[in-house]
């Protein structure tokens, strides 16, 4: 029993020695920048939805636009390429909703404080971000003039 409680003992410790321990220990902002820098994302396989409110399709351009997770993929189905949106909170996307005019995308996440956030679709960046659920975003939309944002938020 004894060498069976060293070799756990001696295995643990050169669990906490490895390389991929201490990089989870540094700063979360030091390590984000370095990946983004080496790292990319070419194509997502793969879709995470539970309904209809998880996919969108633009009718003046034809993009598609569905979540995998917390990334938007905006799918063109004439070129065959895909584009991406990164949600910075790393939460799920529960739902999106295209604008009237194509120009920007509504999503909706899951989670405890969930987020509903508007994108510029061509910038592939956020422009605006409402927290105003508590246990996660159902489904969301925009009004027809654009003007206004619906969102239903889960129960908990």
């Amino acid at each position: 029993m004894a060498v069976e409680g060293s070799t756990i003992t001696s295995r643990i410790k050169n669990l906490l020695r490895s390389p991929s321990i201490k990089l989870r220990r540094s700063k979360a902002g030091n390590r984000r920048e370095d990946l983004s820098s080496k790292v990319t994302l070419e194509k997502v396989l793969g879709i995470t939805v539970s309904g209809g409110r998880g996919l969108a399709c633009d009718p003046r351009s034809g993009l598609v636009a569905y979540p995998a997770g917390c990334v938007v993929v905006l799918f063109n189905p004439r070129k065959h390429k895909q584009h991406h949106i990164l949600n910075s909170s790393r939460k799920t996307i529960t739902a999106l909703a295209f604008s009237p005019d194509g120009k920007y995308l509504v999503t909706g996440e899951s989670g405890h404080m969930p987020a509903v956030r508007v994108w510029d679709v061509a910038e592939h960046s956020q422009v605006a971000e409402l927290q105003e659920h508590k246990y996660g975003v159902a489904c969301v939309a925009f009004s027809p003039s654009a003007k206004y944002i619906v969102s239903v938020g889960y129960q908990h």
